[in-house]
């Protein structure tokens, strides 16, 4: 595998952020699975650090606090991804024989819920750990990029 490219602050920002949508395009997609889904992201969003860094003018200490807390935080979402996958391949096996089992659906339901639940948490938990590194100046640029990215998603 590649070694990354340095990661930055408002660069994971924008990838936590959208964690919420990972989930989404992985639940919805049989082709690939969840991890292909993920990395893809994530590959997308490392394409645009060395700009986001140069935003946010980040000093190496940053760039280093930065780089730590992401990769602490990523082997939490992959296990966290992980379950997911399995209650998703759990559905997939759901009423496949002709009968609906209520029972079990609610069972698988409550189990994905669950860990999305976690992940946003952890998202949350993540994105805090990031801002805590920056001066104020930088947490609201970091925020108006953090919109900006929104607004362009959502169109």
């Amino acid at each position: 595998m590649k070694k990354m490219k340095s990661i930055t602050i408002a660069a994971a920002i924008v990838a936590v952020s959208t964690i919420g949508a990972i989930i989404a395009v992985a639940q919805i997609s049989h082709k690939g699975g969840f991890g292909q889904h993920f990395e893809g992201l994530m590959k997308h969003h490392e394409q645009h650090i060395d700009r986001v860094s140069n935003k946010l003018k980040l000093t190496d200490a940053q760039k280093t606090q930065a780089k730590q807390i992401l990769a602490d935080s990523k082997s939490r979402f992959q296990l966290l991804l992980e379950r997911l996958k399995e209650t998703h391949r759990t559905s997939m096996d759901l009423g496949a024989n002709g009968v609906f089992d209520e029972q079990k659906a609610q069972e698988v339901a409550a189990r994905q819920a669950e860990i999305v639940k976690q992940l946003l948490v952890e998202k949350e938990k993540t994105k805090a750990a990031l801002f805590a590194v920056l001066t104020s100046e930088q947490r609201e640029q970091a925020k108006q990029m953090m919109n900006d990215f929104v607004e362009n998603f959502d169109h």
